[in-house]
């Protein structure tokens, strides 16, 4: 061991849960919303954040599909207020759940408010609520980890007079986004492949050669 390291405890990786989860509705990932509260992992979102922030310091990205909306809460703070259009964009399915569920029949939407424990709430207070919860109750002090060690290395100010949004912020941070046109290319729509004579005339060898390149292109 090296000097200095008496009394230390060695970091197990095996005790900690990952920081983000994919979300495939949304096609990127977000806090792990079942993580539970603690100085550890909260100062494992600091660093994170402070990675960030480095990240756009050097002029590199991270390589990390996160959602704009993760970006805005860094930006704004508690300042940011969460609403169905944000939330649509972000995970389309919640928001479509969210707006079935408040167009429940009278009857089925109280019996869901009584199971919740939020007899009182209207529809519209139901849908705020649940938006609120998705985007900010739920994982607050994620959030709010994060943001503090962002700032350990990015001055907002800055941010803010280049007229920087959290679109633009999101993409110096995480690289541009994977567009279907970007996935969908093949070998051999970039570079030029010439075959051996015999696979490209041989008959019999075709269907051999067609069902390589379906492995390749896939």
């Amino acid at each position: 061991s090296g000097e200095g390291s008496e009394g230390r405890e060695p970091m197990d990786a095996t005790n900690y849960k990952a920081l983000f989860t994919f979300n495939r509705a949304a096609g990127s990932f977000w806090y792990n919303s079942s993580l539970l509260e603690d100085s550890k992992t909260a100062r494992l979102f600091c660093l994170f954040g402070w990675l960030m922030g480095q990240a756009l310091c050097n002029h590199c990205t991270l390589g990390l599909e996160l959602p704009p909306v993760l970006f805005q809460t860094l930006m704004q703070g508690d300042a940011f207020k969460p609403t169905m259009s944000v939330l649509r964009k972000f995970d389309p399915e919640t928001a479509r759940a969210i707006r079935n569920a408040a167009k429940l029949p009278e009857k089925d939407f109280k019996a869901m408010l009584d199971m919740q424990g939020s007899e009182q709430l209207s529809r519209s207070g139901y849908i705020q609520e649940s938006v609120m919860d998705r985007l900010v109750g739920s994982v607050q002090w994620q959030s709010q980890a994060l943001r503090e060690g962002f700032l350990l290395a990015v001055d907002l100010k800055l941010l803010r007079d280049w007229s920087v949004t959290a679109s633009d912020l999101c993409e110096m941070v995480c690289g541009p986004p994977v567009s279907a046109s970007d996935s969908a290319w093949t070998v051999r729509s970039v570079f030029r492949v010439v075959e051996e004579e015999e696979l490209r005339e041989g008959r019999s060898m075709r269907p051999l050669v067609e069902e390589l390149w379906s492995v390749v292109d896939g």
